[in-house]
């Protein structure tokens, strides 16, 4: 039998992937669709991003390569949702080596001469 949807909760997991797409477009002018935003997700789930550390109990900060650039993001653990894109000087105040290993591991191609 399925499960009843809270209709609390969807509303925070509605204003929170708000949030996210509103905060790629001012700090890094990405336009990202549900769909895009839900692959950023899928690659924390999966372990294909970088934790970078815990702000409290279920926010959790990452580095993720979403359009050939590496962002921090803000992770809620609760709702499984990024609630936010961190600006650059986040990752500007974050230890060179892993921020370097960050970009050779999920940015390739920016890594690589043109």
């Amino acid at each position: 039998m399925a499960r009843k949807v809270n209709p609390q909760l969807s509303k925070v997991r509605t204003r929170q992937r708000a949030h996210a797409k509103l905060r790629f477009k001012q700090r890094f002018d990405l336009q990202l669709n549900r769909d895009q935003i839900h692959e950023v997700e899928q690659q924390i789930t999966k372990g294909q991003a970088i934790f970078v550390e815990a702000k409290k109990q279920n926010l959790k900060n990452f580095l993720v390569g979403v359009d050939g650039k590496l962002i921090a993001v803000g992770y809620d653990s609760s709702t499984h949702r990024v609630v936010t894109a961190l600006p650059n000087e986040y990752v500007a105040e974050l230890p060179p080596e892993d921020v370097a290993i960050a970009r050779l591991l999920l940015v390739p191609d920016a890594a690589q001469p043109a």
